[in-house]
């Protein structure tokens, strides 16, 4: 049977699940050690996916400025204000910085426990 593949979504809800229950202490070091890895191999997805929706972003702000002949200030302030590409943007800067945090609380109590 193959073994199914873990979302980063997956992975950092049963962090924080074990968090939150306070019972980071109840999980063997490996387990966190496991986790980290695991976040760390998706991380390079994340990132084509931010790149990806930057450029998205990016490419709104120029279309805005050559469509409606405005300066970059005030297409940077109406794309961010309409566009779902912003939004998707924001959400997968932020979601790297959680990841990336997680990695580090998960090596930290891998170092805590050896």
């Amino acid at each position: 049977m193959a073994k199914k593949e873990l979302t980063i979504r997956e992975i950092l809800e049963d962090i924080s699940e074990v968090v939150k229950n306070r019972q980071s202490q109840m999980k063997e070091p490996d387990w966190w050690l496991d986790r980290a890895f695991m976040l760390n191999g998706l991380l390079p997805e994340l990132n084509d996916e931010l790149i990806v929706a930057e450029m998205n972003y990016n490419r709104e702000i120029t279309s805005a400025i050559d469509d409606l002949d405005i300066s970059v200030a005030k297409a940077e302030r109406r794309v961010k204000g309409n566009s779902n590409t912003y939004r998707l943007y924001k959400y997968l800067k932020e979601r790297k910085k959680t990841v990336e945090e997680m990695i580090l609380l998960a090596k930290k109590k891998y170092k805590d426990n050896y």
